[in-house]
């Protein structure tokens, strides 16, 4: 499969690297979805190498990926219970790094998923991305008002007359948010 990536040797490189890093806690992945592997380790270190580091630091993604039938789009609902999951109990210091491990795990599915379609598919891909994106902007909102809230109150706004009223915003998302 490595064969097919668009620089076979660099591919080959790193996908000795991260085997190495999955170790043998891989074997059963290995053997029970031989060609998914094969497919994982093309898109993520042939197709789109930069991936190779994140396989490197985490390694249990790699029989995550392979064992992932990658039939249905994301799941927001899903998704977004995942995402709380991993935030819970987090600070808001280690929001951030929370939210940046999760959009590389679910971009590398993404990634994985889109190199198994066919290229008329590329709105499946779309919306995956744009899932994703909803989520993690929805989330990382949640943790912006909390924090500005805790810090300096609940955000309001006076209207004409001069009553309080609780603030609210917008954003806009822009191509895939």
């Amino acid at each position: 499969a490595l064969a097919n990536a668009p620089d076979p040797a660099a591919a080959a490189r790193l996908a000795e690297q991260v085997l190495a890093a999955a170790g043998p806690a891989l074997d059963e992945t290995a053997a029970r979805h031989p060609g998914r592997l094969a497919h994982v380790l093309l898109a993520l270190c042939g197709v789109a190498p930069f991936f190779a580091s994140w396989l490197l630091r985490e390694p249990a993604w790699l029989a995550e990926l392979a064992a992932d039938d990658l039939a249905a789009p994301l799941d927001p609902a899903a998704l977004a219970a995942r995402l709380d999951d991993a935030l819970a109990g987090t600070d808001e210091d280690g929001a951030a790094s929370v939210l940046r491990r999760f959009k590389y795990r679910w971009l590398a599915r993404i990634v994985v998923r889109d190199c198994a379609l066919p290229l008329a598919a590329s709105g499946e891909t779309l919306g995956d991305l744009s899932r994703l994106a909803e989520v993690l902007l929805d989330r990382a909102l949640r943790i912006a008002h909390a924090r500005v809230s805790a810090q300096l109150g609940p955000p309001e706004w006076r209207d004409a007359q001069g009553r309080a009223a609780p603030a609210t915003f917008c954003v806009l998302g822009l191509g895939k948010l």
